[in-house]
């Protein structure tokens, strides 16, 4: 609802329009203006118009969603074991689980359970 009747020039108006409406003609011209909605035009009439090439392609996005999910945790859990690894040296060099908290962002607890 926030959304201007006419266009400022930015690409966000023309992302913002392109999902507020869903008649023929509104896609049409912004596909004229905007190069980007335009893809997303030309992708949703494909996808539209073949429910096989929907389903390929939601089978598709799902799959690269999860790869990028499982990227990030990955990733969570390298930094955690190198945060851990931290936390152990500190530990081992007498620097009060205070600061060592501060520094890694790990709890009291999880600093203690390093000990034994």
């Amino acid at each position: 609802p926030k959304l201007p009747d006419n266009s400022d020039g930015t690409p966000e108006w023309f992302w913002l329009a392109f999902l507020k409406d869903d008649r023929e003609e509104v896609y049409e011209v912004l596909s004229d203006n905007n190069p980007d909605v335009k893809k997303a035009v030309v992708r949703l009439k494909e996808l539209s118009a073949d429910e096989k090439a929907r389903l390929v392609f939601e089978a598709r996005q799902k799959a690269e969603w999860d790869q990028l999910a499982r990227d990030k945790f990955v990733r969570q859990e390298g930094r955690r074991e190198g945060l851990l690894a931290v936390a152990r040296k500190a530990l081992t060099e007498n620097v009060p689980i205070e600061t060592i908290q501060t520094l890694t962002g790990l709890s009291v607890e999880e600093i203690r359970a390093l000990l034994h």
